[in-house]
């Protein structure tokens, strides 16, 4: 038996197209920061790369937008040496805060686009942060907020 939107033909998710709802569940933020990241090896603990700069944009307290010039450090391709399993997570550094204490997160990468020369930057990454200790998930939010 068809109910509500069903008997019309309209899915949920066409409404939500319609009134362009918001699909995410965390609230984003319209803030920039700058940061330097780099991808990291879990299992010997070492970095991979040399630190790359970044912008990140459209930021929640569960993952970001990442606008870079560079899809490539050395030799590691930031899509390809993200694994899936958490390996090799990209590490953000951000600037220190007004007390001199750095921010340091871990993220993966779930997408990437190119993007016009207008935001200054060449790439966009999709990232989501993982593995965040109690006191830099406070930190992280109170930056955004």
């Amino acid at each position: 038996m068809k109910r509500g939107f069903q008997k019309l033909g309209w899915s949920i998710l066409g409404w939500r197209k319609y009134f362009a709802l918001e699909r995410r569940r965390q609230a984003r933020y319209p803030i920039a920061i700058d940061v330097e990241f780099y991808v990291f090896n879990e299992v010997t603990k070492n970095p991979l790369t040399a630190k790359a700069t970044g912008r990140l944009v459209n930021i929640s307290s569960k993952g970001a937008r990442l606008q870079t010039n560079t899809v490539r450090i050395g030799y590691h391709h930031l899509v390809i040496s993200s694994s899936p399993e958490g390996e090799t997570p990209l590490i953000l550094e951000f600037p220190p805060s007004s007390e001199g204490i750095p921010l340091t997160l871990k993220a993966q990468i779930f997408w990437y686009n190119t993007i016009g020369a207008e935001s200054g930057f060449k790439f966009e990454f999709g990232i989501r942060f993982v593995d965040i200790p109690p006191t830099q998930q406070k930190r992280l939010e109170s930056l955004i907020k």
